[in-house]
């Protein structure tokens, strides 16, 4: 850029040199400061599975889960937009006799076509927690 020496627009402003060389060192002093308090994350092994000391054990198989968990779903009573939601928000956080991981999308299957043996023992699940709140 190239300038005469005492020509400027406005005599009040400073000189545009002085300023943009001020700006820069500025920036400079600011971006070093910044670089010191970054902060980078260890990198750990964070796993997804919700620690099996959480999750609540039902005594009960997959399939008695699965129905129990759909019927729960269908009854509208549960604010989730479908119950395959539902589904992904429980499941992580429950276990079965046998399985401490259960998987979603085979709870979800399992529910679709449960056996009667599953259904039954749901209902019998169903009927003692009624006769459970009515002594209540």
């Amino acid at each position: 850029m190239h300038r005469k020496p005492g020509v400027s627009l406005n005599q009040h402003y400073p000189d545009i040199y002085k300023v943009i060389g001020n700006w820069f060192a500025q920036e400079i002093t600011y971006l070093k400061k910044k670089h010191q308090f970054e902060v980078f994350p260890l990198q750990t092994q964070y796993s997804k599975e919700v620690d099996s000391l959480k999750k609540t054990h039902l005594i009960m198989n997959a399939d008695q889960i699965a129905v129990l968990i759909r019927a729960l779903a269908d009854t509208g009573k549960v604010a989730s937009s479908s119950v395959n939601q539902f589904f992904k928000a429980v499941v992580p956080w429950v276990s079965s006799l046998k399985q401490p991981n259960l998987s979603r999308q085979s709870m979800r299957k399992r529910s679709y076509a449960p056996e009667d043996k599953g259904k039954q023992a749901v209902m019998r699940l169903l009927k003692e927690m009624e006769n459970i709140v009515n002594q209540y």
